[in-house]
């Protein structure tokens, strides 16, 4: 009898410590996403990427070299977060890019 009564209250607290999480992190979450846009491509729209020192080493040798190239065409939408790009194989790394790498 006891013990079914421990195992309520745990289950009770274990409740209240996950609404009080998920109530915290929306109130993070809210100042945070304030400035942020959306920004979603379609299938055919021409981008330009954003060329990062790790990513393309032999493209960003220096700081006066262009930072994008482009435009590139939207192949396929992977997730809202991700997009396959029609790229050229001389670059040797993979066609999909994150949209933080993308401008319009």
């Amino acid at each position: 009898m006891e013990a079914s009564k421990q195992v309520e209250e745990i289950k009770c607290l274990h409740e209240q410590v996950k609404l009080k999480i998920e109530n915290s992190n929306a109130s993070y979450q809210a100042p945070a996403n304030k400035h942020k846009q959306k920004v979603i491509f379609q299938v055919g729209d021409l981008i330009w990427i954003h060329f990062w020192k790790e990513r393309f080493p032999s493209k960003r040798k220096s700081k006066l070299m262009p930072r994008a190239y482009g435009p590139f065409e939207i192949l396929e939408t992977v997730n809202d977060n991700a997009y396959k790009v029609n790229f050229s194989r001389d670059y040797a790394v993979l066609a999909t890019f994150n949209v933080a790498d993308l401008s319009p």
